[in-house]
């Protein structure tokens, strides 16, 4: 799994971040056991990535499997969630 990882995050650029991490997210969900050490990996890497909707995947992840994070959930949710509405985009309506 650690080279599928590096397969799917090869780049952190908009684009490729937000398919990356959608297709991380349902390969953790297949195999949450096996795969929840993953969403550390992913966490560790939110500052680098300037996607929202990336970023929005991993806090689902987070929140998702927090009972799976040895207790770490909620600082990284308090951490990642301090500036997300800053980056968050909304579109007007005309």
């Amino acid at each position: 799994m650690v080279s599928l990882f590096r397969i799917f995050w090869v780049d952190v650029a908009d684009a490729v971040s937000t398919p990356s991490t959608l297709a991380l997210r349902t390969l953790i969900q297949l195999n949450p056991k096996n795969y929840a050490k993953y969403i550390h990996l992913l966490v560790q890497s939110l500052p680098e990535i300037h996607s929202s909707s990336a970023k929005a995947e991993i806090i689902w992840l987070v929140g998702e499997y927090a009972s799976q994070l040895g207790g770490r959930a909620p600082d990284v949710l308090r951490l990642a969630l301090q500036d997300f509405t800053d980056q968050v985009i909304i579109p007007h309506k005309a």
